[in-house]
């Protein structure tokens, strides 16, 4: 664990393995010790195409999206990211790229702490001017 989380794109996500491992069918080499002890085969971690499958979502009105993206995010590279940012529908939608950031940019650049939130923007009943 201190080997995998002191690599650059390492930091929070190791404990996210097990899940991995269930959503994969344990089939990745980095699974084995984590694989049921049963022989049975598990039964895949897939979900059956809906209506919603394959189609991007409309922005409900009066809610609005924020796209936080990392360029060196090795887990939605930064072509997704802003295809998914322009097939979203509606206008209430911003996009935010950070140089050099990895994925969870939010969680990769941890706030001290809430006091520090609002040292840095004390107006709290200021909108965001979308």
């Amino acid at each position: 664990q201190l080997s995998f989380e002191s690599q650059p794109f390492g930091l929070g996500v190791f404990d996210l393995v097990p899940a991995y491992c269930v959503a994969t069918n344990f089939r990745d080499e980095a699974c084995r010790s984590l694989r049921p002890l049963s022989k049975a085969t598990p039964a895949p971690y897939v979900y059956a195409r809906d209506s919603f499958f394959n189609h991007s979502s409309t922005i409900p009105p009066h809610a609005s999206v924020l796209f936080l993206s990392g360029t060196l995010d090795p887990q939605t590279e930064l072509r997704h990211g802003r295809a998914e940012f322009a097939a979203l529908r509606g206008t209430q939608k911003r996009w935010v790229e950070f140089p050099d950031a990895p994925h969870c940019t939010a969680f990769q650049t941890p706030m001290l702490s809430v006091r520090t939130m609002y040292l840095v923007d004390t107006d709290r009943t200021t909108a965001c001017d979308m």
